[in-house]
C-alpha cells in the first residue's frame, strides 16, 4: 500500500512519516508540503491512504481530499486538525474522508487511527460524539459567560476578536506578523482557556464579555 502524508509542518510530516514505517499495511510513502505537490504525487503515484493537514499555505485538506478522490477514488483519506469540532466528523464523512487525527495526539494513537481507516472503517477523536449521533454541549451557557476576559493575555485577545469575526489563521497572521502555525497554537490556547470546542461557542463568549457587540 502506498500512502501519503501533507503538511506544511516540516516537523508534523517527519513523524507521520514515522508513524508510516511503523504500519505493516504500507510498503512505501510520499510526502508533500502544500496542495500542488501533493496533487501532483497524487497523480503520478495513485496513492492508497492519504493523511491531509486541513490548513495548508495554499488551500484546504478537505478540498484537496476531494480532488485526491476525482483523481483516485478508491483512496483512503484522512483529516490532520489541532481544531476538531462536533461538526467535523459530518463534513467529513460528506466530503469523502474516513476520519480524521487530532494533531495533539500520541503516536500510538495516531497508528490506531491509521489502521481502522486502512483496514476501511472509520476513526474520530473520542472526545467528538459520532457524526450520525445527537450532541450533547460540553459546557453550559452559564460556565462561558463565567470565564472573565482578562483570563486571555493582550495577544489573544486580538485573535480572539478576529477568530470570532471569521477570520482564517492565516488571514489573521497576515495582519499581525505572525506565522500562521503561532496563530494556531494561540486559538488552541484561548478554546482551552475559555472552555469551549468551536468558534461558534467562542464567539457567544466574546459578545457576553465585550469583545465583540451583540
Amino acid at each position: 500500500m502506498h500512502a501519503l502524508v501533507v503538511d506544511d509542518d516540516p516537523i508534523y510530516r517527519s513523524l507521520i512519516s514515522f508513524v508510516f514505517k511503523e504500519l505493516t499495511e504500507i510498503d512505501r510513502f510520499s510526502a508533500a508540503s502544500s496542495v500542488a505537490e501533493a496533487l501532483e504525487i497524487a497523480a503520478k503515484e495513485k496513492p492508497d491512504f492519504c493523511a491531509l493537514d486541513w490548513m495548508l499555505a495554499d488551500g484546504e485538506g478537505i478540498e484537496l481530499g476531494r480532488r485526491i478522490l476525482a483523481l483516485q477514488p478508491h483512496t483512503k483519506l484522512t483529516l490532520l486538525t489541532a481544531f476538531p469540532s462536533r461538526e467535523l466528523p459530518r463534513e467529513l464523512v460528506a466530503a469523502g474522508f474516513s476520519g480524521y487525527v487530532d494533531k495533539t495526539a500520541s503516536v500510538e494513537r495516531v497508528k490506531e487511527a491509521f489502521q481502522e481507516v486502512i483496514r476501511g472503517g472509520m476513526f474520530f477523536a473520542s472526545t467528538v460524539a459520532p457524526w450520525n449521533q445527537p450532541v450533547t454541549p460540553s459546557f453550559e451557557p452559564d460556565r462561558i459567560s463565567n470565564v472573565p476576559r482578562d483570563r486571555l493575555t493582550p495577544r489573544e485577545l486580538e485573535i480572539v476578536a478576529l477568530v470570532a469575526n471569521g477570520q482564517m489563521s492565516k488571514e489573521i497572521a497576515f495582519r499581525l506578523g505572525l506565522s500562521a502555525r503561532t496563530v494556531d497554537k494561540h486559538r488552541a490556547n484561548i478554546l482551552r482557556k475559555v472552555g469551549v470546542n468551536d468558534v461558534a461557542s467562542l464567539t457567544r463568549w466574546c459578545m457576553r464579555v465585550g469583545i465583540l457587540s451583540e
